[in-house]
Protein backbone atom coordinates (compact mmCIF):
# COMPACT_ATOMS: atom_id res chain seq x y z
CA UNK A 1 0.00 0.00 0.00
CA UNK A 2 2.99 2.58 0.79
CA UNK A 3 4.37 1.98 -3.03
CA UNK A 4 0.87 2.04 -4.23
CA UNK A 5 0.26 5.32 -2.61
CA UNK A 6 3.46 7.02 -4.33
CA UNK A 7 2.00 6.69 -7.56
CA UNK A 8 0.21 9.15 -9.59
CA UNK A 9 -3.59 8.97 -8.93
CA UNK A 10 -3.94 8.30 -12.52
CA UNK A 11 -2.11 5.48 -13.01
CA UNK A 12 -3.35 3.39 -9.60
CA UNK A 13 -7.33 2.18 -8.69
CA UNK A 14 -7.57 0.92 -5.80
CA UNK A 15 -10.64 -1.50 -4.85
CA UNK A 16 -11.06 -3.90 -2.20
CA UNK A 17 -12.49 -6.88 -3.11
CA UNK A 18 -14.88 -7.11 -0.89
CA UNK A 19 -18.30 -8.98 -1.17
CA UNK A 20 -20.10 -6.84 1.78
CA UNK A 21 -20.70 -3.40 -0.73
CA UNK A 22 -20.34 -0.87 2.22
CA UNK A 23 -20.56 2.85 0.87
CA UNK A 24 -19.33 6.17 2.00
CA UNK A 25 -17.77 7.02 4.91
CA UNK A 26 -19.65 5.28 7.74
CA UNK A 27 -17.93 3.05 10.50
CA UNK A 28 -19.20 0.14 9.03
CA UNK A 29 -17.65 0.92 5.68
CA UNK A 30 -14.62 1.64 7.01
CA UNK A 31 -14.20 -1.03 8.77
CA UNK A 32 -15.15 -3.52 5.54
CA UNK A 33 -12.26 -1.28 4.01
CA UNK A 34 -9.83 -2.37 6.74
CA UNK A 35 -10.67 -6.03 6.65
CA UNK A 36 -10.06 -6.56 2.93
CA UNK A 37 -7.14 -4.56 2.61
CA UNK A 38 -5.12 -7.59 2.52
CA UNK A 39 -6.92 -8.64 -0.90
CA UNK A 40 -5.27 -5.55 -2.79
CA UNK A 41 -4.82 -6.99 -6.74
CA UNK A 42 -1.77 -5.12 -8.33
CA UNK A 43 -2.13 -5.03 -11.99
CA UNK A 44 0.57 -5.02 -14.69
CA UNK A 45 -0.01 -2.26 -17.48
CA UNK A 46 1.61 -4.35 -19.94
CA UNK A 47 -1.17 -7.37 -18.98
CA UNK A 48 -3.49 -5.38 -20.38
CA UNK A 49 -1.54 -3.56 -23.22
CA UNK A 50 -2.93 -3.63 -26.48
CA UNK A 51 -2.36 -0.22 -29.38
CA UNK A 52 -1.74 -2.11 -32.96
CA UNK A 53 -0.25 -0.07 -35.64
CA UNK A 54 -3.12 0.48 -37.77
CA UNK A 55 -5.04 2.58 -35.29
CA UNK A 56 -2.25 4.61 -35.01
CA UNK A 57 -2.25 5.01 -39.01
CA UNK A 58 -6.06 5.47 -38.96
CA UNK A 59 -6.03 8.86 -36.63
CA UNK A 60 -3.74 10.43 -39.16
CA UNK A 61 -5.72 9.48 -42.30
CA UNK A 62 -9.03 10.47 -40.07
CA UNK A 63 -6.81 14.17 -39.23
CA UNK A 64 -6.37 14.45 -43.51
CA UNK A 65 -9.86 13.31 -43.53
CA UNK A 66 -12.07 15.66 -41.61
CA UNK A 67 -11.26 19.11 -43.35
CA UNK A 68 -13.55 17.61 -46.17
CA UNK A 69 -15.90 15.70 -44.07
CA UNK A 70 -19.49 18.19 -43.53
CA UNK A 71 -20.57 16.25 -40.25
CA UNK A 72 -19.67 13.10 -38.14
CA UNK A 73 -21.06 10.45 -36.56
CA UNK A 74 -19.01 9.27 -32.80
CA UNK A 75 -20.48 5.99 -32.32
CA UNK A 76 -19.79 4.33 -28.61
CA UNK A 77 -20.93 1.31 -26.12
CA UNK A 78 -23.50 2.69 -23.95
CA UNK A 79 -22.15 1.06 -20.99
CA UNK A 80 -18.86 3.60 -21.10
CA UNK A 81 -20.33 6.42 -22.37
CA UNK A 82 -17.42 8.67 -21.32
CA UNK A 83 -14.56 6.42 -20.64
CA UNK A 84 -12.06 5.57 -23.88
CA UNK A 85 -13.62 8.70 -25.90
CA UNK A 86 -10.90 10.02 -28.24
CA UNK A 87 -9.62 13.41 -27.83
CA UNK A 88 -9.32 13.73 -31.27
CA UNK A 89 -12.57 14.46 -32.09
CA UNK A 90 -13.46 17.74 -29.24
CA UNK A 91 -12.31 20.27 -31.50
CA UNK A 92 -13.91 19.11 -34.46
CA UNK A 93 -17.60 19.10 -32.66
CA UNK A 94 -17.08 23.33 -32.78
CA UNK A 95 -16.34 23.48 -35.94
CA UNK A 96 -18.67 21.01 -37.58
CA UNK A 97 -22.20 18.66 -36.47
CA UNK A 98 -21.19 16.00 -34.46
CA UNK A 99 -23.73 13.33 -33.00
CA UNK A 100 -23.26 10.75 -30.55
CA UNK A 101 -24.78 7.21 -30.94
CA UNK A 102 -24.46 4.82 -27.86
CA UNK A 103 -24.86 1.49 -29.26
CA UNK A 104 -25.50 -1.54 -27.66
CA UNK A 105 -28.17 0.09 -25.29
CA UNK A 106 -30.17 -3.41 -24.86
CA UNK A 107 -27.47 -3.99 -22.59
CA UNK A 108 -28.08 -0.69 -20.60
CA UNK A 109 -31.54 -0.51 -18.11
CA UNK A 110 -33.88 2.05 -19.25
CA UNK A 111 -34.05 3.92 -16.33
CA UNK A 112 -30.01 4.42 -16.68
CA UNK A 113 -30.32 5.49 -20.40
CA UNK A 114 -33.01 8.03 -19.89
CA UNK A 115 -30.29 9.42 -16.87
CA UNK A 116 -27.53 9.32 -19.28
CA UNK A 117 -29.14 10.94 -22.19
CA UNK A 118 -30.12 14.04 -20.74
CA UNK A 119 -26.09 13.71 -19.10
CA UNK A 120 -24.51 13.65 -22.33
CA UNK A 121 -27.09 16.58 -24.32
CA UNK A 122 -25.67 18.58 -21.70
CA UNK A 123 -22.16 17.87 -21.65
CA UNK A 124 -22.03 17.72 -25.83
CA UNK A 125 -23.51 20.85 -26.30
CA UNK A 126 -25.96 22.59 -28.94
CA UNK A 127 -23.96 21.48 -32.05
CA UNK A 128 -24.49 17.56 -30.90
CA UNK A 129 -27.14 15.04 -31.13
CA UNK A 130 -27.37 12.22 -28.73
CA UNK A 131 -29.06 8.75 -29.17
CA UNK A 132 -29.24 4.95 -27.97
CA UNK A 133 -29.52 2.79 -30.25
CA UNK A 134 -29.25 -1.58 -30.27
CA UNK A 135 -27.70 -2.17 -34.09
CA UNK A 136 -28.18 -5.94 -33.21
CA UNK A 137 -31.93 -6.07 -33.29
CA UNK A 138 -33.90 -4.80 -36.39
CA UNK A 139 -36.87 -2.97 -34.72
CA UNK A 140 -38.87 0.11 -35.40
CA UNK A 141 -37.06 1.88 -32.69
CA UNK A 142 -34.09 1.50 -34.91
CA UNK A 143 -35.55 2.50 -38.02
CA UNK A 144 -36.81 5.73 -36.01
CA UNK A 145 -33.51 6.47 -34.39
CA UNK A 146 -31.82 6.68 -38.01
CA UNK A 147 -34.36 8.49 -39.40
CA UNK A 148 -33.48 10.91 -36.67
CA UNK A 149 -29.97 10.60 -36.82
CA UNK A 150 -30.03 11.34 -40.27
CA UNK A 151 -32.53 14.18 -40.65
CA UNK A 152 -30.80 16.13 -37.23
CA UNK A 153 -27.36 15.78 -39.23
CA UNK A 154 -28.46 16.62 -42.43
CA UNK A 155 -30.36 20.10 -40.76
CA UNK A 156 -27.45 21.01 -38.82
CA UNK A 157 -24.64 20.80 -41.83
CA UNK A 158 -27.15 22.84 -43.78
CA UNK A 159 -27.13 25.23 -41.42
CA UNK A 160 -23.32 25.29 -41.21
CA UNK A 161 -22.89 24.46 -45.30
CA UNK A 162 -25.78 25.86 -46.73
CA UNK A 163 -24.70 25.60 -50.38
CA UNK A 164 -24.33 22.30 -49.94
CA UNK A 165 -26.01 19.81 -52.40
CA UNK A 166 -24.43 16.58 -51.32
CA UNK A 167 -22.87 15.59 -47.73
CA UNK A 168 -20.13 13.73 -46.29
CA UNK A 169 -20.26 11.84 -43.07
CA UNK A 170 -17.14 10.29 -40.87
CA UNK A 171 -18.25 7.60 -38.76
CA UNK A 172 -15.99 7.07 -36.35
CA UNK A 173 -15.13 5.68 -32.82
CA UNK A 174 -13.35 3.30 -30.37
CA UNK A 175 -12.52 -0.42 -32.23
CA UNK A 176 -15.80 -3.04 -31.68
CA UNK A 177 -18.45 0.03 -31.23
CA UNK A 178 -20.82 -1.07 -34.43
CA UNK A 179 -19.48 1.53 -36.52
CA UNK A 180 -19.45 -0.74 -39.29
CA UNK A 181 -23.15 -1.96 -37.97
CA UNK A 182 -24.63 1.41 -38.50
CA UNK A 183 -23.25 2.04 -41.97
CA UNK A 184 -24.78 -1.04 -42.66
CA UNK A 185 -28.01 -0.34 -40.86
CA UNK A 186 -27.94 3.43 -42.82
CA UNK A 187 -27.72 1.97 -45.96
CA UNK A 188 -30.41 -0.71 -46.20
CA UNK A 189 -32.73 1.52 -44.26
CA UNK A 190 -32.56 4.20 -46.58
CA UNK A 191 -31.42 3.16 -49.65
CA UNK A 192 -32.07 -0.82 -49.40
CA UNK A 193 -29.12 -1.59 -50.30
CA UNK A 194 -26.90 -4.77 -49.23
CA UNK A 195 -24.36 -4.32 -46.69
CA UNK A 196 -21.11 -2.51 -47.75
CA UNK A 197 -18.85 -2.39 -44.89
CA UNK A 198 -16.99 -5.32 -43.21
CA UNK A 199 -18.12 -6.12 -39.76
CA UNK A 200 -16.77 -8.57 -36.95
CA UNK A 201 -16.98 -9.50 -33.79
CA UNK A 202 -13.88 -8.96 -32.08
CA UNK A 203 -11.84 -5.63 -32.03
CA UNK A 204 -9.72 -4.31 -35.30
CA UNK A 205 -11.61 -5.72 -38.18
CA UNK A 206 -11.54 -2.08 -39.85
CA UNK A 207 -7.83 -0.98 -40.47
CA UNK A 208 -8.26 1.88 -42.87
CA UNK A 209 -10.52 4.83 -43.37
CA UNK A 210 -12.63 3.65 -46.29
CA UNK A 211 -14.12 4.69 -49.39
CA UNK A 212 -17.44 6.70 -49.90
CA UNK A 213 -20.44 4.63 -49.10
CA UNK A 214 -23.45 6.11 -50.38
CA UNK A 215 -26.31 5.52 -47.92
CA UNK A 216 -28.87 8.21 -49.01
CA UNK A 217 -29.79 9.51 -52.28
CA UNK A 218 -31.88 12.13 -51.55
CA UNK A 219 -30.07 14.14 -50.88
CA UNK A 220 -27.18 12.28 -51.56
CA UNK A 221 -25.31 11.44 -48.44
CA UNK A 222 -22.27 9.62 -48.31
CA UNK A 223 -20.05 8.19 -45.17
CA UNK A 224 -17.01 7.20 -44.64
CA UNK A 225 -16.19 4.21 -42.55
CA UNK A 226 -12.93 4.56 -39.99
CA UNK A 227 -10.97 2.26 -37.69
CA UNK A 228 -11.26 1.95 -34.18
CA UNK A 229 -9.31 4.49 -32.44
CA UNK A 230 -8.13 5.09 -28.98
CA UNK A 231 -5.80 7.65 -27.62
CA UNK A 232 -2.43 7.05 -27.30
CA UNK A 233 -2.57 8.37 -23.32
CA UNK A 234 -5.58 5.77 -22.75
CA UNK A 235 -2.96 3.45 -21.67
CA UNK A 236 -2.17 5.22 -18.63
CA UNK A 237 -5.37 4.84 -17.13
CA UNK A 238 -6.13 1.14 -15.96
CA UNK A 239 -9.51 2.31 -14.97
CA UNK A 240 -10.26 3.10 -18.89
CA UNK A 241 -8.23 0.41 -19.67
CA UNK A 242 -10.15 -2.31 -17.71
CA UNK A 243 -13.93 -1.09 -18.84
CA UNK A 244 -12.98 -1.04 -22.35
CA UNK A 245 -11.76 -4.45 -21.77
CA UNK A 246 -14.65 -5.88 -19.97
CA UNK A 247 -16.86 -4.08 -23.18
CA UNK A 248 -14.98 -5.57 -25.48
CA UNK A 249 -12.95 -2.65 -27.03
CA UNK A 250 -9.79 -4.47 -26.87
CA UNK A 251 -8.59 -7.69 -28.73
CA UNK A 252 -9.25 -9.95 -25.96
CA UNK A 253 -6.80 -12.51 -27.32
CA UNK A 254 -3.60 -10.00 -27.05
CA UNK A 255 -4.34 -8.55 -23.24
CA UNK A 256 -4.87 -10.39 -19.92
CA UNK A 257 -8.71 -11.78 -20.25
CA UNK A 258 -8.28 -12.76 -16.12
CA UNK A 259 -7.41 -9.76 -15.29
CA UNK A 260 -10.57 -7.86 -17.03
CA UNK A 261 -12.90 -11.36 -15.15
CA UNK A 262 -11.48 -10.51 -12.02
CA UNK A 263 -12.34 -6.71 -12.41
CA UNK A 264 -15.97 -7.51 -13.63
CA UNK A 265 -16.80 -10.06 -10.69
CA UNK A 266 -15.78 -7.05 -8.21
CA UNK A 267 -17.95 -4.51 -10.47
CA UNK A 268 -20.95 -7.31 -10.57
CA UNK A 269 -20.38 -7.93 -6.51
CA UNK A 270 -21.01 -4.00 -5.48
CA UNK A 271 -23.21 -3.39 -7.83
CA UNK A 272 -25.50 -6.07 -6.02
CA UNK A 273 -25.15 -8.29 -9.42
CA UNK A 274 -25.94 -11.59 -8.23
CA UNK A 275 -26.97 -13.48 -11.80
CA UNK A 276 -23.70 -15.06 -12.23
CA UNK A 277 -24.34 -17.78 -9.38
CA UNK A 278 -27.24 -19.13 -11.13
CA UNK A 279 -25.81 -19.07 -14.79
CA UNK A 280 -22.87 -20.76 -12.96
CA UNK A 281 -24.43 -23.07 -10.82
CA UNK A 282 -22.58 -21.62 -8.05
CA UNK A 283 -23.40 -22.39 -4.93
CA UNK A 284 -23.23 -18.62 -3.93
CA UNK A 285 -21.51 -15.45 -4.67
CA UNK A 286 -17.91 -15.57 -4.78
CA UNK A 287 -14.56 -12.88 -4.25
CA UNK A 288 -12.09 -14.61 -5.68
CA UNK A 289 -11.87 -15.14 -9.41
CA UNK A 290 -10.34 -17.85 -9.49
CA UNK A 291 -13.74 -20.00 -7.68
CA UNK A 292 -16.03 -18.04 -10.12
CA UNK A 293 -13.65 -19.12 -13.22
CA UNK A 294 -13.55 -22.71 -11.92
CA UNK A 295 -17.07 -22.53 -11.63
CA UNK A 296 -17.40 -21.76 -15.79
CA UNK A 297 -14.97 -24.01 -16.80
CA UNK A 298 -16.79 -26.94 -15.27
CA UNK A 299 -20.30 -25.61 -16.14
CA UNK A 300 -19.13 -25.66 -19.88
CA UNK A 301 -16.50 -28.33 -19.97
CA UNK A 302 -13.29 -26.12 -20.69
CA UNK A 303 -10.44 -28.28 -19.92
CA UNK A 304 -6.84 -28.09 -21.04
CA UNK A 305 -4.14 -30.72 -20.83
CA UNK A 306 -0.61 -30.03 -19.50
CA UNK A 307 2.26 -32.15 -18.67
CA UNK A 308 3.42 -32.74 -15.20
CA UNK A 309 7.04 -32.60 -15.02
CA UNK A 310 7.47 -35.19 -12.45
CA UNK A 311 5.65 -37.65 -13.16
CA UNK A 312 5.61 -36.75 -17.07
CA UNK A 313 1.99 -37.76 -17.18
CA UNK A 314 -0.50 -35.57 -18.70
CA UNK A 315 -3.12 -33.91 -16.20
CA UNK A 316 -6.14 -32.18 -17.13
CA UNK A 317 -7.23 -29.15 -15.63
CA UNK A 318 -9.42 -26.35 -15.97
CA UNK A 319 -8.63 -23.80 -18.67
CA UNK A 320 -8.86 -20.73 -16.76
CA UNK A 321 -8.13 -18.25 -20.01
CA UNK A 322 -10.98 -19.83 -22.17
CA UNK A 323 -13.05 -20.02 -18.70
CA UNK A 324 -12.22 -15.74 -18.27
CA UNK A 325 -13.36 -14.96 -22.38
CA UNK A 326 -16.29 -17.07 -21.54
CA UNK A 327 -17.73 -14.67 -18.45
CA UNK A 328 -16.29 -11.40 -20.71
CA UNK A 329 -18.48 -13.14 -24.05
CA UNK A 330 -21.61 -13.37 -21.40
CA UNK A 331 -21.74 -9.87 -20.20
CA UNK A 332 -21.88 -8.66 -23.62
CA UNK A 333 -24.21 -10.87 -24.13
CA UNK A 334 -26.36 -9.30 -21.42
CA UNK A 335 -26.41 -12.48 -19.58
CA UNK A 336 -25.25 -10.86 -16.52
CA UNK A 337 -27.27 -7.75 -15.65
CA UNK A 338 -27.30 -4.51 -17.46
CA UNK A 339 -24.61 -2.11 -16.06
CA UNK A 340 -23.09 0.88 -17.33
CA UNK A 341 -19.57 0.97 -16.09
CA UNK A 342 -19.00 4.48 -15.97
CA UNK A 343 -21.00 6.83 -13.45
CA UNK A 344 -22.66 9.88 -13.48
CA UNK A 345 -20.80 12.70 -11.41
CA UNK A 346 -24.36 12.35 -9.08
CA UNK A 347 -24.05 8.70 -8.50
CA UNK A 348 -19.65 8.84 -7.98
CA UNK A 349 -19.76 8.38 -4.01
CA UNK A 350 -21.85 5.14 -4.70
CA UNK A 351 -18.98 2.98 -5.68
CA UNK A 352 -16.42 1.65 -2.87
CA UNK A 353 -12.88 2.18 -4.47
CA UNK A 354 -11.60 -0.17 -6.91
CA UNK A 355 -9.03 -3.62 -5.87
CA UNK A 356 -6.54 -2.53 -8.64
CA UNK A 357 -3.52 -0.61 -8.43
CA UNK A 358 -0.84 -0.13 -10.60
CA UNK A 359 1.87 -2.42 -11.08
CA UNK A 360 4.37 -1.58 -13.64
CA UNK A 361 6.69 -3.84 -14.63
CA UNK A 362 5.17 -6.99 -12.86
CA UNK A 363 3.14 -9.36 -13.80
CA UNK A 364 -0.42 -9.18 -12.53
CA UNK A 365 -0.78 -11.20 -9.19
CA UNK A 366 -2.69 -11.76 -5.95
CA UNK A 367 -1.19 -10.75 -2.75
CA UNK A 368 -2.64 -12.09 0.36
Amino acid sequence: ATVCNKLPMQQRIIYWRSLRCCHGNSADAQSSLTRNRHELRLVSKESLMWHPGHIHKGRKRINQKLAAVDAFVEVHDARIPITGRARLFEDSRAARPHALVLNKADLVAPSARASWKRFMEEREGPSSRVFHCSLRTSSAELGRTLTSLMSGLLQLASQFRPDKREFNIMIAGVPNVGKSSLINALRTYHSGKKAAARVGKLAGVTRVVGERILVCQDPPVYVLDSPGILDPEFKDDIGNMLKLGACGCMDLNQIDSQVIADYLLHLLNVRGERSYVKLYDLEGPVTDVRDLLAGICRKHRLVQAHRNFHTGQLVHGPNLVAGAQALLRHFNQGLLGRLVLDQLPSDLPADPPLPFAYSKGAAAKLHH
